[in-house]
């Protein structure tokens, strides 16, 4: 058989807290005794602090990471890697199989390099590191952010707003103040963060599944893969807004003028992915370039590749209506809005209060008096089953502030705190 040689060059320093000896545990706990690892033998030597790799080929050299009193190793190993007798490509299993070894055990090291003649093993070790790609944008896609740019949508910012709005078929202005209290939160009132759940709630899925305006109550319960893939797409977006929208940049404190490559503070994997890709592939060719509609290019790459990583598919706009006017189609308007003062007034005067037990006995005893025991039933029996835990309606109670000011006014009329008195 032919061989084709293959030098790999590598150097680090593992971290001072760990022994070269658990370095070497984690590595032989890689080598299986069936499979591409099956021949491969390894071992440690402490009195040299040198861990040792054979692959029983017969041809391949030593692989070895012998490490200094700092900790610090440098060497190389030539591999030989077969050639396929048809296609005369050569066989890289070896050197995949062991660029994944040492992958596994990169978190005992400070740093670690790994370079070869031919660039195969640093262009495999990138993709050990990305989850996911930064993307270029298909033909139609380029032509889209081409022509809102002549439209006037000239910073990223406005371009990925304008692309939102009408993917929800709506103005540039009626989306930049749209935030759907479903899905929307007060604390970010205001805010991209707002503006991006509500983009997905009205026009996409996740991954095969059901679209999000569908199932709403996986997205508000604990956290959950929903929760993190909406949580990743809100904030790895968030991230590249500039204007002053972002709420990590908010509250009077300062206006982001520049990207930065300061590492964002990252609470789940798909945060940290996202953010990997922000520094490491977005940054560095935002931060260069001087031509606005390239920043534009560049800023809805990172927005779809952001948007397919996390899971979500545009599946077209579905406007989705208030559950508040859909429980005054049901009822009526004078059942619907008594049957939603009971509702709200448990929400803002008895739920969570020290004396709940004594407001609820008020609630049933001024109900009953003054609209009869037989509404206060189908409320207790009819309503509250139906409606009494809908993740819809509590957010658009709790989130008031979130709709017009009418809306919000409506809302705040169904509090009756006289019923609890």
């Amino acid at each position: 058989m032919e061989y084709m040689s293959d030098t790999v060059f590598y150097s680090g320093k593992k971290k001072r807290t760990v022994p070269s000896e658990k370095i070497y545990e984690k590595l032989k706990a890689g080598i299986k005794k069936k499979g591409q690892t099956k021949d491969w033998t390894c071992e440690f030597a402490p009195e040299n602090e040198c861990i040792s790799i054979w692959f029983g080929d017969g041809e391949s050299e030593t692989f070895t990471l012998e490490f200094d009193e700092k900790g610090a190793f440098s060497g190389c190993c030539k591999l030989f890697l077969p050639l396929d007798e048809t296609t005369n490509e050569e066989d890289r299993t070896l050197m995949m199989t062991l660029l994944d070894l040492l992958y596994k055990a990169k978190s005992n090291f400070n740093t670690i390099q790994i370079t070869d003649d031919y660039g195969l093993a640093q262009s495999y070790w990138e993709s050990k590191k990305f989850k996911f790609e930064y993307r270029e944008l298909s033909e139609s896609e380029y032509n889209r952010v081409e022509r809102l740019f002549r439209q006037g949508y000239t910073t990223h910012e406005e371009l990925l707003r304008a692309i939102m709005a009408e993917d929800m078929e709506m103005s540039y202005e009626e989306f930049r103040t749209y935030e759907h209290p479903d899905i929307a939160i007060d604390l970010y009132k205001g805010m991209i963060e707002n503006s991006l759940a509500t983009y997905l709630y009205e026009t996409s899925r996740f991954k095969n599944e059901k679209r999000v305006s569908d199932s709403l109550a996986n997205y508000v319960s604990d956290p959950n893969k929903y929760m993190f893939a909406l949580w990743g797409f809100e904030y790895g977006v968030g991230w590249i807004f500039r204007d002053g929208t972002t709420h990590s940049y908010y509250e009077g404190q300062r206006k982001q003028e520049e990207l930065t490559s300061e590492k964002h503070r990252c609470v789940t994997p798909i945060d940290a992915q996202i953010d990997l890709v922000y520094r490491e592939k977005f940054l560095p060719l935002f931060s260069v370039e001087k031509d606005a509609l390239m920043q534009c290019v560049l800023a809805y790459r990172y927005f779809l590749s952001v948007y397919e990583f996390t899971g979500f598919r545009y599946d077209g706009h579905k406007h989705i209506g208030l559950i508040l006017n859909t429980i005054l189609e049901e009822y009526g308007r004078e059942t619907g809005e008594l049957f939603l003062t009971f509702y709200v007034t448990t929400k803002w005067y008895i739920d969570f209060k020290r004396d709940k037990k004594e407001r609820k006995e008020k609630f049933v005893q001024n109900i009953t008096k003054r609209y009869g025991k037989e509404l206060l039933e189908r409320y207790l029996q009819e309503f509250q089953p139906k409606y009494g835990e809908d993740c819809r309606l509590k957010s658009e109670v709790e989130n008031c502030r979130l709709l017009s000011e009418d809306e919000a006014d409506r809302i705040c009329s169904y509090a009756d705190e006289t019923l609890v008195q």
